[in-house]
């Protein structure tokens, strides 16, 4: 992990342990984003199983999502519906059916989770632009922070993106990073298909950013984006294989320092979790 990422790890970790201190009681957040194929809804499922100890109490806030099943609350309208009813398009309904879920955030709150000891995951929608020119997510971050809920970003991109759309990947997360104001974890999921996908760069270079330095490219605009990214980038990426225990556990162990959780009480006296956890070599498994 790079300087960076420790003292922002540092500062998260000292504002979460005031708050602790000053607050008498904490609940602890994550919202999951990333692209549509990211695998957010097989994150918070294994999550779940994983930390079923926390009590986690897991939000759909997608209405296109087929596993409601999975959820203990699901946004109350579908895609399919509210483009009949309204006339328009998926992704213009995804948007105003979470626009109508912040407005009435008050109501969930008071009807669901006011006066809850559980450990929160909202997943949300896929689509990119909803958090890049969209306010729902942000106004939804602003309210639970406001109800002294400490909230946790985690970023999903598939490894395959890297690939094909290595650039965009990256921008797209420095954006998010800067729009949320809350403490922000990059993942790149499915990294257990690497031999698959047929990388062209290792995987521990994709995730220092030091594949920044490796491209080979004569577009005037990719090079500007590149130089943008290495100058200005300081998160590193971590990786996620659910056939490595080790990279959930060292994943769950960073957001746990970025809510302030690892810093509590509570951490101390009911965390076995990590008891197994090898966070050395973690990249031996994808390398070239």
């Amino acid at each position: 992990m790079c300087l960076h990422n420790h003292y922002f790890l540092w500062i998260s970790g000292t504002l979460c342990i005031f708050l602790l201190i000053f607050s008498p009681f904490m609940i602890y957040c994550e919202i999951v984003i990333g692209p549509p194929g990211s695998g957010k809804s097989t994150y918070v499922q294994k999550k779940a199983e994983d930390i079923k100890h926390r009590n986690p109490y897991l939000i759909n806030l997608d209405p296109g999502n087929i596993y409601t099943g999975l959820y203990d609350y699901n946004v109350s309208c579908t895609v399919k519906d509210y483009q009949i009813k309204n006339k328009m398009g998926p992704n213009g309904a995804t948007k105003n059916i979470l626009k109508d879920f912040v407005n009435n955030i008050e109501d969930f709150y008071y009807n669901f989770l006011e006066n809850r000891e559980n450990y929160l995951i909202i997943d949300l929608p896929g689509q990119v632009e909803f958090f890049i020119t969209g306010d729902s997510l942000t106004r939804l971050i602003h309210f639970l922070t406001k109800k002294d809920i400490n909230v946790v970003i985690v970023n999903l991109i598939d490894l395959v993106f890297f690939n094909t759309s290595l650039l965009s990947s990256y921008l797209f997360t420095y954006i998010s990073i800067f729009r949320m104001e809350v403490p922000f974890i990059c993942v790149i999921s499915k990294c257990d298909k690497y031999n698959m996908y047929d990388m062209e760069y290792s995987l521990e270079d994709i995730a220092s950013l030091k594949v920044l330095d490796l491209l080979k490219t004569n577009e005037k605009y990719e090079k500007m984006v590149s130089s943008f990214l290495s100058d200005y980038f300081v998160y590193n990426f971590h990786v996620l294989n659910y056939k490595d225990k080790n990279t959930t556990k060292l994943l769950q162990l960073n957001i746990d320092k970025s809510s302030g959780y690892f810093f509590s009480e509570e951490f101390e006296e009911r965390e076995n979790y990590f008891k197994d956890l090898n966070p050395e070599n973690i990249f031996e498994l994808y390398n070239k």
